[in-house]
């Protein structure tokens, strides 16, 4: 396999190919010509199936020292079968005429940690069935792809905030994928030990692939409802409205009809199709609902001018992902909460997510996001000043702009002479208590409160920007 010239197997097909090259690559582990590979195995004897173990790898950089230095902690806590990443490799049945299927089985790792999606599934170009020089090709190999990972998993340079690893707010309508080095998501306590399912890695290496370029929508079925890309993603909240643009990765604002105006608002610019009366009932109680959240507790007398919801297939699958993970360790459900900012903040807020590089840290809370458990809380924060230049510093390399979309992507509908503020769903979980300087949660908790009326988490992706609240003072 690491010759002058490729070896013969590589013309081979199906069981014979499966064989010699499992063959090859076990002598190559014993070998150690795949440094940070320690074992290999056939669960059930399944040649269709390898399980890999990673262990000790380069600890030339400090990417390197810190994995395995996560590793080691995760072993001494909770056991032997802990201190290691296991991977796990699953053949079709044309391999290799289709590519291999490669994922990360546990521990689970931070987002956008380099390659691996959501669901622990490793998305390389190189492992999808598109055509050109980059894409699957017959004579690519377990052991070349995994030599390939085994120097990005480490590599030197470093995120220039240690904290949540998201994306960076105010991205482009066009997903970017930030190539962090792989990073154990220790935050998450025993959560990390959790391991990913094949069906979520899966989903989430399809829907990679398709927002990358790498592979084709799979077809909607004829008696469906929704486009068949929905299949792909969590569940979505009731009354979204599916169309091409959400569809295609973009933020999608709908205007909720407030109660006292009659019949559903439209769609900016375009005609809203005509819904049945029962769905109707729905978006009104909906919007009723919003409505006497804000009411509650409301700011002097301000009035609630225009209610916009917030729709992002990229966001909220990213919302879901953590949700599940806090409600899974604190048995707690998420909360609705309302959060004050600028309108140009809010603005990217709804187009790239909450981002808590951006946070000061010098807040009385912490570096975090700061929530409010009524819009009289949050109101005073509406007004504050935004420096865009965090964000740009944040979404470009050093020197470089931000380029500009050739389609500009959709912006809240801001009321002249009104403020706005998000009425976001938080997975606050288990809340404890922080100070100035905090970047992350007291031990064993998911959040922090104070005064009864504050909430502050820590991680990027721990909070959805459901409604956008147009208010008048």
């Amino acid at each position: 396999m690491h010759g002058k010239e490729a070896p013969t197997w590589l013309d081979l097909c199906g069981e014979e190919r499966l064989e010699k090259e499992y063959s090859a690559f076990r002598r190559d582990v014993q070998a150690g010509k795949l440094p940070g590979v320690t074992k290999v195995s056939l669960p059930d004897e399944d040649l269709t199936c390898w399980r890999v173990k990673l262990e000790f790898l380069d600890g030339l950089t400090q990417a390197g020292m810190q994995l395995n230095a996560d590793l080691e902690r995760l072993k001494s806590q909770h056991g032997q079968a802990h201190g290691a990443l296991l991977l796990e490799v699953s053949f079709p049945e044309a391999y290799p005429a289709e590519p291999f299927f490669l994922r990360i089985v546990r521990p689970r790792v931070k987002l956008y940690s380099v390659h691996v999606t959501e669901g622990g599934s490793v998305c390389l170009e190189a492992l999808a069935a598109c055509s050109g020089d980059n894409g699957w090709k017959p004579c690519r190999t377990v052991g070349s792809i995994l030599q390939q990972l085994l120097r990005e998993f480490v590599l030197p340079h470093e995120p220039s905030d240690q904290g949540e690893l998201a994306t960076a707010a105010g991205a482009q309508e066009e997903p970017q994928w930030p190539r962090w080095p792989l990073c154990i998501h220790t935050e998450l306590g025993r959560g990390a030990l959790q391991g990913y399912g094949l069906q979520e890695a899966r989903a989430a290496f399809h829907r990679t692939a398709w927002l990358k370029g790498w592979a084709a929508a799979p077809p909607p079925a004829a008696a469906a409802a929704t486009d068949g890309r929905l299949a792909l993603l969590p569940p979505l909240p009731p009354h979204w409205e599916v169309s091409d643009a959400l569809l295609a990765g973009q933020t999608v604002f709908v205007e909720l009809p407030l109660p006292e105006q009659p019949g559903p608002a439209g769609w900016f610019g375009q005609a809203r199709p005509r819904k049945e009366e029962t769905d109707q009932c729905e978006v009104l109680a909906e919007a009723e609902r919003v409505l006497r959240q804000f009411q509650a507790q409301r700011p002097g007398n301000a009035r609630l001018v225009c209610i916009e919801r917030v729709q992002s297939l990229e966001l909220w699958h990213r919302y879901c992902r953590r949700r599940e993970l806090v409600e899974l360790e604190s048995g707690l459900p998420d909360v609705q909460l309302f959060h004050g900012t600028s309108k140009d903040a809010l603005e990217l807020i709804c187009r790239g997510g909450f981002d808590v590089r951006l946070a000061n840290r010098q807040g009385s809370l912490g570096g975090g996001l700061y929530f409010g458990t009524s819009s009289s809380t949050s109101s005073s924060y509406c007004g504050k000043m935004f420096d865009r230049s965090a964000v740009q510093a944040l979404s470009a390399p050093p020197g470089q702009a931000v380029p500009a979309s050739a389609n500009p992507p959709a912006t809240p509908r801001f009321q002249p002479g009104c403020q706005a503020m998000l009425l976001c769903r938080v997975a606050v979980g288990k809340a404890g208590t922080a100070g100035p300087g905090a970047r992350a949660p007291q031990a064993g908790c998911h959040s922090a409160a104070a005064y009864g009326s504050m909430h502050v988490v820590y991680l990027s992706d721990q909070a959805y920007p459901d409604y956008v609240l147009h208010f008048s003072s």
